[in-house]
């Protein structure tokens, strides 16, 4: 198949992340309250539970595990987490005049939540069993980012089920590329289905490179959430054109466009 060269696009997709970083530094952290979707999840330490972990190897950096609660500052509900963190360095400061300041600071990276965090929230009209395959996707992208992204493929089979519920294959079919080939020749003359199909194709070759060779990385799943959520936009909202060009790399290249 084709290669695309990665420009811009490509620079973009390298970059996709969905895993943050907090801090006790900070009152907010990046996350909405999943009781809520209103209010920004906030950190304070005295809610938390942070101890060093002992390296398995002498030349390994010293972790740092936590357990605790973030608060919303907007429903008040708690939401539990789970993860790991590093001491990390800072040096800032004027070199010409020879003025620099230093700081030691934890950072934390979640592991699990508990209720899981909404990476996107679905439009309104998607079908029940869509959200809560995407919720079990949302779960465990955190600490096993190869199952969530077979959990998005599942996803996947399971819109189709929705959608097209009148198409046996759909519904019977045993591999996925033959179900989107036989949806390709039914809404032939729809071009914005066409392009979903083409969406989810990307999703299943994303899904299929978890499951085999267990190589994904978080940019990968990044840009598969983004891939889904244009594709729910697309069938059940408003159009949003901002992946086109990664379903399309993805797609040719039967897999990861970016090679570790």
């Amino acid at each position: 198949m084709e290669r695309i060269d990665p420009a811009l696009e490509g620079f973009k997709y390298y970059c996709s992340r969905f895993r943050n970083k907090f801090t006790f530094n900070e009152r907010f952290t990046p996350w909405n309250c999943p009781h809520c979707n209103v209010g920004k999840l906030m950190a304070k330490e005295e809610n938390f539970l942070c101890k060093d972990t002992i390296p398995k190897h002498p030349d390994s950096e010293p972790r740092l595990q936590y357990s605790g609660f973030f608060d919303c500052n907007y429903c008040d509900c708690k939401t539990f987490s789970t993860g790991t963190g590093f001491n990390n360095y800072y040096c800032s400061g004027d070199p010409a005049i020879g003025d620099f300041s230093e700081m030691y600071i934890n950072e934390y990276t979640p592991q699990f939540f508990s209720p899981s965090i909404m990476l996107f929230n679905p439009p309104a009209g998607t079908p029940k069993s869509v959200r809560d395959s995407l919720r079990r996707a949302f779960s465990i992208c955190w600490s096993d980012i190869p199952a969530s992204c077979n959990v998005l493929r599942v996803t996947v089979e399971i819109l189709l089920k929705e959608r097209w519920p009148e198409v046996p294959i759909v519904i019977n079919g045993k591999y996925l590329n033959k179900k989107l080939n036989e949806l390709k020749r039914i809404e032939e003359k729809k071009p914005k289905f066409l392009e979903i199909i083409d969406y989810f194709l990307a999703i299943k070759w994303l899904g299929n490179n978890g499951s085999h060779d267990n190589e994904l990385e978080e940019r990968d799943l990044a840009v598969a959430f983004k891939i889904m959520e244009k594709a729910l936009i697309l069938l059940y909202s408003q159009d949003d054109n901002s992946v086109s060009e990664w379903v399309r790399m993805i797609n040719a290249a039967e897999g990861r466009p970016i090679k570790s």
